[in-house]
């Protein structure tokens, strides 16, 4: 039941969110897929946060091709012109259009650090 845990949680958030919020069903996944990079390169096998470079980098350069696909699939999927929007936004410029990609995955990933670390505080003070 150990295994099968995070699968059913997934699959009820991608099922709530199609019932509700179809729009958001891309970002949704991409969430999904950020949760396992979190598991695999922030966090170690007992569930405390790691930061190495590394691993920082990997996540963060993840984060980026996962919003960008997010970003593409909404408009390519959903018909909602986001990804135009970031083009016109960079001014159809694909380095500019990377570099915010790349602003908005470090704050993604200073944030999740933050957020890690505060779970961990308050899991402290309940015990």
């Amino acid at each position: 039941m150990k295994k099968l845990y995070f699968p059913f949680i997934y699959l009820g958030l991608i099922l709530i969110t199609l019932l509700f919020f179809t729009t958001q069903i891309v970002f949704v996944t991409a969430y999904i897929f950020l949760s396992i990079a979190i598991r695999m390169f922030l966090l170690d096998e007992n569930l405390k946060v790691k930061v190495s470079l590394p691993n920082s980098i990997i996540y963060v350069i993840l984060v980026i091709i996962i919003l960008f696909l997010g970003l593409w699939c909404t408009e390519f999927f959903l018909q909602i012109p986001i990804h135009t929007m970031m083009l016109r936004l960079s001014g159809e410029n694909y380095f500019k259009y990377f570099g915010i990609l790349l602003i908005e995955s470090i704050f993604i990933f200073i944030f999740n650090i933050i957020i890690l670390n505060s779970l961990k505080f308050i899991s402290k003070l309940k015990s």
